[in-house]
């Protein structure tokens, strides 16, 4: 099972690191690439370092983790919401061009 893990685990990892500077770059150019980069790896840093911690008081505090996965929902919820966003506001940029 470990194995089957690793394989599986290094594919979508694998696949998944490349695109954090590729889709930055294609929605917003070169130009101000160095600056969105920075602060999507900031973003994505903080949320990695304080996720299990926060998780963790909120089950010392309630008991149950469903209150931390119904945070992780609400998140995941604005993230998709505001990646329709900026790939509807990036097509219209191409668009015009």
């Amino acid at each position: 099972m470990f194995y089957l893990f690793a394989m599986v685990f290094g594919l979508a990892y694998g696949g998944m690191v490349p695109l954090t500077a590729i889709v930055p770059a294609e929605l917003f150019g070169l130009k101000a690439f160095g600056v969105i980069y920075a602060g999507l790896m900031l973003v994505s840093t903080i949320g990695e370092s304080l996720g299990a911690p926060v998780a963790g008081f909120i089950f010392d505090k309630t008991g149950q983790y469903w209150p931390a996965f119904l945070i992780c929902i609400v998140l995941g919820s604005l993230a998709i919401t505001l990646g329709i966003m900026v790939m509807t506001y990036s097509r219209k940029r191409l668009n015009s061009r």
